[in-house]
């Protein structure tokens, strides 16, 4: 699986009950639990819901972080799923971006929000906002703490969207985020 070319890993189906549940498990260094993601799917009443379970958390030393950055990174995550199936999956066009940036997460956050005024201040490093007004497109911002440093990765999902206006978003935003 990827994010972005710098952002790769490799994981397996464990378990794999079409309609019902896909486990995939990524395995991580000696001596770390692997993590573990449970997609349980049930229809209920002419709905459908899907029950997220992620475990495996990294060591003691490691486990706060790691945990704490699951609640934000998880709920944008399923906020672009849901996104992405009201407005058309085949109708999208994704553009992401992935950068180690060498300051702080708070310091990341902040120029972030700086520079992109729809970003609310107090998101922690982790949102999706919507702008209707361009079509519904979706942008979403993980910005997470990693060893010191912020990793971040910017996406915009992007629906009706042309492969040169995808490419237009890119550009902007490269600037934006290298900037």
């Amino acid at each position: 699986m990827g994010w972005s070319p710098d952002m790769e890993a490799t994981s397996r189906i464990e378990v794999w009950e079409p309609n019902q549940q896909i486990r995939i498990v990524g395995d991580r260094p000696e001596g770390t639990p692997p993590s573990v993601v449970d997609y349980y799917i049930e229809g209920r009443g002419g709905k459908t819901v899907l029950r997220l379970v992620h475990s495996g958390f990294g060591d003691t030393a490691n486990f706060d972080g790691e945990f704490e950055s699951t609640g934000g990174a998880w709920s944008t995550f399923l906020k672009m799923m849901k996104h992405s199936v009201e407005q058309g999956i085949a109708r999208c066009r994704n553009v992401t971006l992935f950068r180690m940036l060498p300051v702080s997460h708070a310091e990341a956050w902040g120029k972030l929000t700086t520079a992109i005024p729809e970003l609310p201040k107090t998101a922690h490093g982790c949102c999706a906002v919507e702008f209707p007004e361009r079509n519904h497109a979706l942008m979403c911002v993980f910005c997470e703490n990693c060893g010191g440093k912020s990793m971040l990765t910017l996406t915009w999902l992007l629906y009706g969207a042309s492969e040169p206006e995808a490419e237009k978003v890119r550009e902007h935003w490269t600037g934006v985020v290298d900037g």
